[in-house]
């Protein structure tokens, strides 16, 4: 077979380079569109974590995590415009969507602020995840989850976790006991056990046990607290 020719060569370079480029700019086009669309919607946004940011104790914090996340130290990375991409491609071949830190605390900001009565679950969902995004590149996941803490709710009008542990127990977050962290986060996901004392105990003991198993307790600390009354809050 005769060589190829040295323009047919060249011809032949150039449809490759081309080809190379059409592909890159398939690829990347798309991605630096959701980036900028993600700073012009962060921006139509006013609410932000509170600043300072609230800071509580490890237990807390760990408990909070424990619950929610399966892990005393969830991670939390960065969210990038290739991250979505990522997430349903896991979805596809099986895995199932999991609160993440970020998720959580933007959420939780934007219920506060009331930001998203008036609004359409779409435009919800959009506001909940550009600021989980923003929260993703400029807090840890123990911040995240401090800034959650701050704003949840635990029954009888009782909004972030330093005023429930007041309203409730009569001390600061920083006094309180494994019991009586497991009692808010109990109430956290169920405010109607407020009045319930043997669906809360029932509540509280499950999770205790899980707080035990995640390493954030000791065997002691759980038996103690599993001993501890309940009582009926008004």
């Amino acid at each position: 077979m005769d060589p190829v020719a040295p323009p047919q060569r060249r011809r032949r370079k150039r449809v490759v380079r081309a080809l190379v480029i059409a592909a890159l700019v398939v690829a990347i086009v798309p991605l630096l569109a959701l980036e900028v669309g993600y700073h012009i919607e962060i921006a139509r946004i006013p609410e932000r974590p509170p600043d300072p940011m609230p800071s509580f104790p490890p237990l807390v914090v760990r408990s909070l995590g424990v619950q929610l996340f399966d892990t005393p130290d969830p991670q939390m990375k960065p969210i990038y415009p290739w991250t979505p991409l990522i997430a349903l491609v896991k979805v596809y071949l099986g895995a199932r969507p999991r609160l993440t830190p970020e998720a959580l605390a933007a959420r939780q900001v934007l219920r506060s602020a009331g930001h998203s009565q008036s609004r359409s679950q779409l435009r919800r969902s959009i506001d909940e995840t550009v600021l989980a995004t923003w929260i993703s590149r400029h807090l840890t996941a123990g911040e995240a989850i401090s800034v959650a803490l701050s704003e949840m709710t635990f029954g009888l009008e009782s909004a972030g976790i330093d005023a429930a542990a007041r309203r409730f127990f009569g001390k600061s977050v920083e006094d309180l006991d494994a019991g009586e962290v497991a009692t808010l986060l109990a109430l956290s996901q169920q405010t109607s056990l407020v009045d319930r004392t043997e669906q809360l105990r029932k509540a509280r003991d499950g999770i205790l046990r899980r707080l035990r198993a995640g390493g954030v307790i000791d065997e002691p600390t759980l038996q103690a607290a599993t001993q501890q009354e309940i009582r009926r809050f008004k």
